[in-house]
């Protein structure tokens, strides 16, 4: 099959591949999506998960970018780029058959409640996608019953087990070692590994719907319409940015004391609109740091949380994917 076939250049700068391609493919990416959700819904064994849903899924590209979001929690996947991110760093590379799991604020992730598990996708040997299952645990090993320790001065007062992007799988097998150690860490050791097989179940179930696409359209196709379909989020983006007004505004809120803790804490939010450039920048730069108690937030959540104000704006139909995120 020539990729001549779906070269289009006339609809965009850098983007080559004929719209009804990328509505097919895009739409092929997003229904592989919700059927990792509704893998890790009806599998999960906490109520946290299968009925609350607290958990998000998300697939990236080949490079670790977001590139397509079923619908979700936003400040769980917003961010999920910098969660896959340090699986490409991994000292033993990355392979077919590997799964990581990252819960690890230092390391792109929320915070240590939310577990991540991340697959590679290859095809014919090749890297081509990352899917990613996100979900709430019922306990993750904190020093008291709770997955929020907001008196905690520290990560070693809170005291849950932080997973830096660990190869939890290899070669579509438990690494038995990690499983034993978040057992015997773990308040509710069964309730975790059902939690955990649904999250494994829901990034296997979207590796294979990936690789079925790969296999089906071919290695340089799908990864060109990646390359286009990031370029389109961008594109699309800088569009709508360009119909908002110039201006900056700021913004001063408070959060609510805590009796016996905290007094008032002020936010201080600064929205700068350019739509010359396409560009929205959040500054959240003006605050004091927390030293108190745990209520900073890391990088991760920092960043979901400003892309979500921004997206929520935006039409129905913008793409989810990081060359949209990227005008921000």
């Amino acid at each position: 099959m020539s990729d001549e076939k779906f070269i289009d250049k006339s609809w965009g700068k850098g983007i080559t591949i004929e719209p009804y391609l990328m509505s097919v493919l895009s739409s092929r990416m997003f229904c592989s999506g919700v059927e990792m959700t509704n893998t890790m819904v009806r599998t999960a064994r906490s109520l946290l998960m299968s009925i609350c849903r607290d958990l998000s899924t998300a697939i990236c590209d080949r490079n670790a970018d977001v590139i397509s979001l079923p619908p979700c929690i936003p400040v769980h996947v917003a961010n999920m780029g910098l969660t896959v991110k340090p699986a490409l760093l991994h000292p033993e590379g990355v392979q077919e058959g590997d799964l990581f799991l990252n819960n690890s604020p230092f390391n792109g992730n929320t915070h240590h409640a939310d577990y991540t598990y991340i697959a590679p996708v290859f095809n014919d040997g090749e890297l081509m996608f990352w899917t990613a299952a996100k979900g709430h645990q019922a306990d993750c090993g904190n020093s008291i019953p709770s997955t929020y320790h907001p008196t905690a001065l520290d990560v070693y007062e809170e005291g849950a087990i932080d997973w830096p992007c660990v190869k939890i799988q290899k070669g579509y097998k438990d690494v038995h070692d990690l499983i034993r150690i978040a057992m015997m860490r773990i308040r509710v050791p069964d309730q975790w590994y059902g939690d955990y097989l649904a999250g494994v179940g829901s990034a296997r179930i979207g590796e294979r719907r990936l690789k079925e696409m790969c296999e089906e359209y071919g290695n340089e196709v799908i990864k060109e319409f990646c390359d286009s379909y990031q370029e389109y989020g961008k594109l699309r983006m800088t569009e709508e940015i360009k119909k908002l007004p110039a201006g900056t505004w700021d913004y001063r809120i408070s959060h609510d004391r805590i009796p016996d803790l905290l007094p008032q804490i002020d936010l201080h939010i600064i929205a700068t609109i350019n739509p010359d450039e396409g560009y929205i920048t959040i500054d959240l730069t003006d605050n004091e740091d927390s030293q108190l108690c745990g209520l900073n937030m890391c990088e991760a959540t920092s960043i979901a949380s400003a892309r979500t104000g921004v997206l929520n704006r935006m039409p129905s139909d913008m793409p989810h994917n990081e060359g949209a995120m990227s005008r921000i």
